[in-house]
C-alpha cells in the first residue's frame, strides 16, 4: 500500500495520526509497555493549541531477546489472534533490561545500546554506549496510516 505521493505529500484519501506524547507506561525488566497518545492540534490557534483527543493510541513494546538489541514493537488495537509470520520468533529468551524512568524521557538499555524515549513531544532515539545519536524516529516519525 502506497500511502505518500512523493517525498512529503500524503496520497489522496490517507491520513496519518503521530504520537505526540506518553499517556501511560509500564515497565519490568523484561518490557516497556508505552501508550503513546495523538493529539489534533489546530495550527491555526496560537501554540497549537489541543482542539481534541483524536482517540488514536498506539502501542510500543520495547524488549531485548539478547545483549546489545532493542526490540520495538508498535500495535494499534491489538485483537484476537495474529496472523503467523512465515520465521517464527522464539519470545521465551530475553536479556534483562535496565530501565531508567527520568523526568522526560525514559532510558532503556540493553548492553551498549541505549533506547531513549522522550515523553513529550515523543520522539525515540538509539544511543551507542559514548550516548551518540546512531538513529532515531523523530515526532510524527512513528504513526499509523489509514
Amino acid at each position: 500500500m502506497r500511502i505518500t505521493h512523493g517525498s512529503y505529500a500524503l496520497a489522496k484519501g490517507v491520513t496519518y495520526s503521530s504520537i505526540d506524547e506518553i499517556y501511560e507506561y509500564t515497565y519490568n525488566e523484561r518490557r516497556l509497555l508505552v501508550h503513546g497518545i495523538y493529539r489534533h492540534r489546530d495550527p491555526r490557534q496560537p501554540g497549537g493549541h489541543v482542539t481534541k483527543v483524536h482517540g488514536m493510541i498506539l502501542t510500543v513494546e520495547i524488549s531485548s531477546p539478547v545483549p546489545d538489541v532493542i526490540h520495538v514493537k508498535t500495535t494499534h488495537h491489538a485483537q484476537g489472534k495474529q496472523a503467523d509470520g512465515k520465521y517464527p520468533i522464539d519470545n521465551s529468551q530475553y536479556h534483562p533490561l535496565k530501565i531508567e524512568d527520568c523526568a522526560d524521557c525514559l532510558l532503556i538499555t540493553s548492553g551498549k545500546v541505549t533506547a531513549k524515549i522522550t515523553k513529550s513531544p515523543w520522539k525515540l532515539e538509539f544511543l551507542n554506549e559514548a550516548g551518540n545519536v546512531v538513529t532515531s524516529s523523530p515526532h510524527d516519525g512513528m504513526g499509523w496510516a489509514q
